[in-house]
């Protein structure tokens, strides 16, 4: 800590909207901590590229955004989730989970399947699948900070269906807050 925030360190990095939405919401500083640590640590190591996972969607989309606003010469590459074979996003956070809340952590899983399925088969109301994969959450017992649709570029929630969507998800299991996405392509019909 003494090494990379020297005694009165008081610079910070904010990427604005992206910061305050969505888990910059339910955790207000978070991404300013996040954007901050990896400006420095890119510059220190003069990385040429960097990988981050997908399943932290809005992480990598705000340092991508970083990275290109100031000019940084850095390629970063998304890497896919990794899943257990029943879906479950592996997450560090797994490990707080009993057995029947477990159980309870693939409906995050089941509902971004089932956002795009819907989407995929020509619903048009965006909200309303969102709508459903909340339902389908509070079914199984968890309880969501949000599930929503929106641009993979911005985050804004969408209303309509675009050619390419992500779907994402916060909700809580028992007191495990997981976070998942999916991202939703459309094919244009013929």
């Amino acid at each position: 800590v003494e090494t990379l925030y020297s005694a009165g360190f008081g610079t910070f990095v904010e990427v604005e909207p992206l910061s305050r939405i969505l888990e910059g919401a339910a955790r207000p500083g978070h991404f300013r901590g996040v954007a901050t640590i990896v400006l420095k640590l890119l510059n220190i190591v003069e990385a040429e590229r960097a990988y981050f996972g997908r399943k932290d969607f809005q992480q990598q989309l705000l340092v991508r955004k970083m990275c290109r606003e100031l000019d940084l010469p850095v390629e970063i590459r998304t890497c896919p989730t990794l899943r257990e074979s029943d879906g479950l996003a592996l997450s560090s956070r797994n490990r707080y989970l009993n057995a029947d809340e477990r159980q309870t952590a693939l409906s995050l899983y089941r509902s971004l399947k089932l956002a795009e399925e819907r989407l995929q088969s020509g619903e048009r109301n965006v909200k309303a699948v969102a709508g459903e994969m909340r339902s389908l959450l509070e079914t199984a017992g968890a309880r969501p900070d949000y599930a929503i649709i929106a641009d993979p570029d911005s985050l804004e929630e969408l209303t309509v269906p675009s050619p390419h969507m992500v779907a994402l998800i916060a909700a809580y299991v028992g007191r495990t807050r997981l976070i998942d996405n999916w991202p939703i392509t459309i094919e244009p019909r013929s």
